[in-house]
């Protein structure tokens, strides 16, 4: 949950992190910061995290997760909702995809029962 202080700043209560999330966590703050990130978005990839979740759902964060590590540089709180946003979008279209091509390749039989072999 993302807690504005009285000051304005941004603060996270990690409480409710699933550990797909304290993971994905982990896995970006190992990366390198990207060369022309400003500095108060280098360490911001923890509020990323909990906004991908709010816009998302759980199955973003999941998404993100299984590619972070072929990232090369650590995102910023707005590249972590964009790149999450956009992994969760093509799985649904590859799954899609594979849901097709399942239906297109089952034989069907005119009597609608599967013909046993000898």
């Amino acid at each position: 949950m993302i807690i504005c202080d009285d000051e304005g700043w941004l603060r996270i209560d990690f409480s409710d992190w699933t550990a797909t999330m304290v993971s994905l966590s982990y896995v970006l703050s190992k990366l390198p910061a990207r060369p022309d990130m400003p500095d108060n978005l280098l360490d911001s990839y923890p509020i990323g995290i909990e906004r991908l979740r709010e816009s998302g759902g759980n199955k973003a964060v999941d998404a993100l997760y299984r590619v972070a590590g072929e990232l090369e540089f650590r995102p910023s709180c707005y590249d972590v909702v964009e790149l999450g946003e956009r992994v969760l979008a093509v799985t649904r279209e590859l799954q899609g995809v594979k849901e097709r091509f399942r239906s297109k390749n089952r034989p069907s039989f005119p009597t609608g029962r599967a013909i046993h072999g000898s």
